[in-house]
């Protein structure tokens, strides 16, 4: 799922991509605070570099059952684990 900055922040994102893989309302998924600090992730991607490009941070970790990946703090994936 693409992140807009404007419409969502990358921990939006992260739900909503794990939602819609997962089929489940947001609202039920567990919080993500309890696998990772929703407020390190998104100073990780706050900020762009001096020459004005996107970070290239890339974070992977597991979520409600899912692989989620952030990367470039543009994209948020989930995908199933087995």
């Amino acid at each position: 799922m693409a992140i807009d900055e404007n419409e969502a922040t990358v921990i939006h994102a992260v739900v909503a991509s794990v939602a819609s893989v997962s089929g489940t309302d947001p609202i039920e998924l567990p919080p993500l605070y309890d696998v990772i600090d929703p407020d390190a992730l998104a100073s990780l991607c706050s900020g762009r570099r001096s020459d004005g490009s996107d970070s290239s941070v890339r974070v992977s970790f597991e979520y409600a059952d899912h692989l989620v990946t952030v990367s470039g703090c543009r994209t948020a994936t989930a995908t199933p684990l087995e």
